[in-house]
């Protein structure tokens, strides 16, 4: 018996390489289906983007970037050597951060789709390391574990974690997380770094201005729970001045590009808040848009069927959110039955979750399902709080524990099954829609054979 304690303390004591080697051999094991779904549109104009900022053409004199060119209102460009202009923003709410970022990897392994993909999967690979960081704090190794299992085996992100750059939010979980866990370790130990890391991830979240959901749930939440949190380490204005500067550094395009055109980004935010987006969403119809918003959650995010991106829709049964509504009202009901030190942490996750799903109806763009993905961690990480701590609560320990077991057995099952659907349809079809694998084919026999103007099919 005392070897398997010895055994067990070492693994805990390893516990975050061990994670990095577990982590390392699931994506590896996903990395052959990497180039599935195809390239889409969003990936492209990023592969465009990055081409115009590498591109070392002698003779071209203060050449126009592409994206500049179909956005002239919301891109300013910056002169450096040579005249050449460097692009800043995307769209009036959202930079050029992401074709800055996969530099290096364009650098090395050249102009196509392999670079965006494998940054995106680092992202992942991150973020999942930061958040059992901070789960680990807050609720116990055993319960970010599981948390960590429903988490990597939903469809949601089996799909999602290689399409940072046609859906942003897998970057802007990864800055989110990171800034969650670095705001908390400057709040446990009031050490500067730690704040000026948080400012930093905040800073490159806003880099796309629907990041602003997550920052105002996070103060909401923070507001919320102020007098669980003020008796700590209350934020020193010293430290502030000292995280400014990080902050402006992560934020730099935004900044940038707002300086310069007398807050754009703010008044273009202010016109669609005031009337129809130009993809048509209404932000005065907000219980419309908090009923789709709640649709999404529900099928998509937590139950992780139908998550579009060119899969063909699966609509086997799910028990995943009928779990994690009863898991909230057993939360909701018994909290205060759990320890202290714990249920602190756990409301204060459930209040930043409620925040940022009520601020999620507001739109600058449209409504789509993939915006919720930074929310897709929340859901998981309560359910398994809620099935650990339920014989902290009840009578009985034993039925308390096989109960657990069994529904988390459920959830694992439903989610691995989805996965695989999904993954299998990938592989028949390369994707459907604007995610097709053969559209680059198809752009290619096109020019191949000058055919230049547009068909209808």
């Amino acid at each position: 018996m005392s070897r398997t304690r010895a055994f067990f303390a070492v693994l805990a004591r390893h516990d975050l390489l061990l994670l990095f080697l577990f982590l390392s051999g699931y994506f590896l094991f996903l990395l052959p289906d990497l180039r599935l779904p195809g390239i889409n549109d969003d990936e492209a104009t990023v592969a465009i983007t990055i081409a115009d900022i590498l591109r070392n053409e002698p003779g071209v004199f203060r050449r126009i970037p592409w994206v500049c060119e179909t956005h002239r209102s919301s891109c300013i460009s910056v002169p450096v050597s040579g005249g050449r202009l460097l692009p800043i923003m995307e769209e009036d709410y959202n930079s050029c951060l992401p074709a800055y970022l996969l530099i290096p990897f364009s650098l090395f392994f050249g102009g196509n789709l392999l670079p965006l993909r494998l940054m995106s999967v680092i992202f992942s690979f991150f973020t999942l390391i930061y958040l059992y960081q901070l789960l680990r704090k807050w609720l116990g190794r055993r319960i970010t574990l599981a948390a960590l299992a429903l988490i990597i085996s939903n469809p949601v992100f089996v799909i999602y974690h290689k399409l940072a750059f046609s859906a942003n939010e897998v970057y802007l979980a990864f800055c989110f997380w990171a800034g969650i866990y670095h705001a908390y370790e400057y709040y446990s130990s009031a050490k500067r770094r730690h704040l000026a890391a948080a400012a930093f991830f905040f800073g490159l979240g806003l880099e796309k201005i629907t990041f602003l959901w997550y920052i105002a749930g996070l103060l909401l939440a923070a507001a919320v729970l102020y007098k669980r949190l003020a008796h700590k380490n209350p934020i020193k204005s010293k430290d502030l001045l000292f995280a400014m500067p990080a902050f402006c550094a992560g934020n730099f395009f935004m900044l940038y590009y707002n300086l310069r055109t007398g807050f754009h980004t703010v008044a273009f935010m202010f016109s669609n808040l005031m009337k129809p987006t130009h993809y048509g969403a209404n932000n005065f119809d907000f219980f419309v848009n908090l009923k789709l918003r709640l649709h999404h959650l529900v099928g998509p995010m937590i139950n992780g069927r139908r998550i579009g991106m060119g899969i063909a829709g699966d609509d086997s049964f799910s028990l995943n959110a009928g779990i994690f509504a009863a898991a909230a009202v057993f939360l909701m009901f018994f909290s205060r039955r759990i320890h202290s030190s714990r249920r602190n942490k756990i409301v204060f996750l459930a209040a930043i979750f409620a925040a940022i799903l009520i601020c999620s109806p507001f739109t600058v763009s449209m409504l789509i399902p993939l915006h919720l993905y930074s929310l897709y961690f929340m859901p998981p990480i309560l359910t398994v709080a809620a099935l650990f701590l339920l014989k902290e609560v009840v009578p009985y320990k034993r039925t308390a524990v096989c109960l657990a077991s069994i529904l988390m057995a459920a959830m694992l099952a439903s989610n691995i099954a989805g996965a695989r659907h999904d993954m299998l349809d990938l592989r028949k079809t390369g994707g459907r829609g604007r995610c097709s694998t053969a559209i680059p084919a198809l752009a290619s026999w096109l020019v191949e054979n000058s055919m230049n103007d547009p068909l209808i099919t």
